[in-house]
């Protein structure tokens, strides 16, 4: 790894508009980091919302132990995702200094309770975390990207097609769990003795019914910056003997400005 890093070393022309797209798919990556609502979350609602009978509020502690450490890998892969995008800022110009240590510890495969991490999976991710430090701890400020772009290519994209995976899993799981939501009302609804505890029942279900429709817009938009960022590297891969050009460029800015957009949007 360090043999291609230093292999990089000849100097290179910054280029703007490739720049902006690394470092704002690095902002955006890196937001993803801190999602308010993860498996964990998910693992807690769902123990109380799929539960039919209790005799205790105890009977709904449910054990989130695995869903709380895979949010943790995943936390992870968003920020290995953000160091090699910092990476590639840094060796298309960025002027700006990316706080990175190296990743402690390799991404491990298994399951954890019911999410599953694969040996492909772990193996992308901590290519690109060696990858990252390598690059962002040698000091040298004038490189190629070339060489990044084309050999990392189908490793960047397996690990963002995971990560999106696990994204999508996360929303579609959260939007099963509101319509169980919305079933299990009604159901209460129709056995409520008067209107005061029909409406008790209609706060509380719309209270959490919201919550959850933004957790599925967040994951929602999750998703799609995620397919951005994934376009916008394949665009400079397919353009790599030419990132100099004005319709790139023109590209490039244009996703810059989407990512940004959604990504506010997904946290």
């Amino acid at each position: 790894m360090l043999a291609f890093c230093i292999g990089c070393l000849p100097g290179c022309v910054p280029l703007k508009e490739v720049n902006l797209f690394a470092e704002d798919s690095r902002e955006s990556l890196g937001k993803m980091t801190s999602a308010p609502y993860g498996y964990a979350s998910y693992c807690y609602d769902s123990t109380y919302i799929n539960k039919t009978r209790f005799n205790a509020l105890a009977d709904l502690d449910g054990d989130c132990r695995d869903a709380l450490l895979f949010d943790s890998l995943l936390r992870t892969e968003y920020e290995t995702l953000a160091a090699y995008f910092a990476a590639l800022g840094q060796l298309s110009g960025a002027k700006t200094r990316f706080d990175f240590s190296p990743v402690a510890g390799a991404i491990q495969p298994g399951t954890y309770g019911g999410f599953t991490i694969t040996s492909v999976e772990s193996k992308a991710v901590n290519a690109l975390a060696a990858t990252a430090t390598a690059l962002l701890t040698t000091g040298y400020k004038h490189k190629k990207i070339k060489g990044l772009l084309t050999r990392f290519h189908d490793t960047l994209d397996l690990a963002i097609t995971f990560v999106g995976l696990h994204a999508n899993n996360l929303k579609n799981k959260v939007l099963n769990m509101q319509i169980r939501l919305k079933e299990r009302t009604d159901l209460m609804v129709g056995d409520a003795q008067d209107d005061r505890e029909k409406w008790a029942l209609a706060y509380i279900y719309k209270q959490k019914s919201k919550e959850l429709a933004e957790v599925i817009d967040s994951y929602d938009a999750r998703c799609l910056a995620l397919q951005k960022i994934r376009q916008g590297h394949q665009k400079l891969v397919d353009n790599v003997e030419d990132l100099g050009s004005a319709t790139l460029k023109k590209e490039m800015l244009g996703l810059a400005r989407d990512i940004i957009y959604i990504s506010n949007k997904a946290n």
